[in-house]
């Protein structure tokens, strides 16, 4: 079946970046994360309840359009170097102003504080804070036409700073206030957010940065930094990669070691995704306000709970299916106007334009398929393989991932020359997933450059570094001797 085909090549896809990631000495890439989110998306629910799915399984044209989306995200993972994220901060050109730091670290945690006491004193008692339902607020179209809140986005810059002076405490050995800061903040976002992966991405940031201690990548990084080691990128070749010294990684105890080997790698992203898992089940109780007694806890905790909902949650195979039916049955192409009108417009605040049209694809999709948006019907999404067909047909498709991971790129190159600027990579890496699930998240994207620009003022020019080349994978130190000649 045309759905097996496509499962394969994107197995075969994750399994490439993850080789290429690892032989360039990286723990995590924009590339791995894209792969596997595409899979997990897609691909992981049709192959467990394919009764469900018999129609767009057998369907060439749909999964047609996959496989041109995966093509168009192979060939920007192929133009992105792998070691953006690993080496973001690392030997930078510019410096954020240790002033700046702090005082964007003690009113980013102030702001923490005071919504966290409001909450509380809303909810009564520290339980009541994951039991307040937040799962309405979220479906409601409300929610849409108010958009975030002024104080959110007046504090999108302190938080970027508050984790720069995280990752200072940190380095600094001052690691359980570190912790705790980072914790507040976690705490925040799930007393509040009704979106799930709001939780998700700070705690994969959080666990991918202590992954990268345990294997004790961070240290050395660090310390081909001070050497100025970190400016001279190599290509991966096999000749250059084993002509590197093995790492030893972070000792635990007086005789365990955690090797940088791929079998380690493998088996932490399996922990990891784990947790993610754990958490987006977690999250939907928290969501609805319905952890309220032990019966629902270990309901919660049960398989078939975790499997069901998880299942669940992972139903864009069929989302997407609904969409590109709805184009062949009539519903006409956008030819780029959900791209180049409804995501520069949504950049104008609704209070200065009450009128404003609905803008983002997945809830125009959803009204056009099924309605208006109520707290029974929520909003659909549609992925940015969707997205990308109802705007240009099969181009669409291949050209919206591409540009969407190339797009992350040109974030973390301008992250790069910002010293100490890896947790926010981190961050910003994570923050793939949630988009690649909705649509081309081009208003985002210049949101979040804009606060980049905007760290940048609050920096000072160190020095100059080498531009990092374009290939198949860089490694993150600097190489001498026959890695040298192997790339001549």
């Amino acid at each position: 079946m045309w759905y097996y085909l496509d499962l394969a090549i994107c197995l075969a896809g994750l399994a490439w970046s993850m080789a290429v990631t690892f032989r360039a000495r990286c723990f995590f890439s924009l590339q791995n994360v894209a792969w596997a989110a595409t899979l997990m998306l897609f691909f992981i629910r049709p192959l467990f309840e394919p009764f469900r799915y018999r129609q767009p399984m057998s369907d060439a044209g749909y999964n047609l359009m996959l496989l041109v989306g995966m093509v168009g995200l192979f060939i920007a993972s192929s133009l992105i170097p792998y070691d953006s994220v690993e080496t973001c901060g690392f030997k930078a050109t510019f410096k954020p102003f240790p002033i700046a730091i702090a005082v964007g670290t003690i009113v980013y945690f102030a702001y923490v504080v005071g919504i966290l006491w409001l909450s509380y004193q809303r909810a009564g008692s520290l339980l009541g804070l994951i039991q307040q339902p937040l799962v309405e607020k979220s479906l409601s179209a409300q929610s849409y036409l108010e958009g975030q809140s002024l104080w959110s986005l007046f504090m999108k810059v302190p938080e970027v700073l508050f984790y720069f002076g995280v990752l200072r405490l940190w380095e600094s050995r001052q690691r359980i206030l570190a912790a705790s800061l980072y914790f507040a903040a976690v705490l925040m976002v799930v007393a509040t957010s009704a979106v799930r992966f709001d939780i998700i991405i700070l705690l994969l940031a959080a666990l991918s940065f202590a992954g990268r201690e345990i294997f004790g990548l961070n240290q050395e990084l660090r310390t081909a930094s001070s050497k100025g080691k970190t400016g001279s990128p190599v290509s991966t070749r096999s000749s250059a990669v084993d002509s590197l010294p093995r790492r030893r990684g972070l000792r635990l105890g007086r005789r365990m070691t955690l090797k940088f080997t791929f079998r380690n790698v493998f088996l932490t992203y399996l922990l990891l995704l784990g947790t993610a898992l754990s958490y987006n089940l977690v999250g939907n109780y928290i969501r609805g306000g319905t952890l309220r007694s032990m019966a629902v806890v270990e309901d919660m905790l049960s398989l078939k709970t975790f499997r069901e909902q998880t299942l669940t949650d992972l139903s864009y195979y069929g989302e997407t299916y609904d969409l590109y039916e709805a184009i062949h049955s009539g519903l006409p192409l956008e030819y780029g106007k959900g791209w180049y009108y409804y995501s520069l417009i949504s950049l104008i605040p609704r209070r200065l334009w009450p009128a404003k049209p609905i803008t983002a694809t997945s809830v125009r999709a959803t009204m056009i398929l099924h309605g208006q948006i109520t707290e029974d019907e929520g909003v659909r999404t549609y992925t940015i393989f969707g997205d990308g067909y109802w705007q240009f047909g099969y181009l669409g498709a291949a050209v919206a991932p591409a540009l969407f991971l190339y797009m992350y790129y040109l974030v973390i190159t301008l992250l790069r020359k910002i010293e100490g600027s890896q947790l926010v990579a981190l961050t910003l890496l994570f923050d793939l997933i949630p988009p690649l699930r909705a649509d081309l998240p081009i208003p985002l994207i210049i949101f979040e450059t804009g606060i980049v620009f905007v760290v940048f003022l609050l920096c000072r020019k160190t020095g100059r570094v080498e531009k990092p080349q374009r290939n198949l994978g860089t490694v993150p130190l600097g190489v001498t001797g026959p890695a040298v000649a192997a790339q001549r």
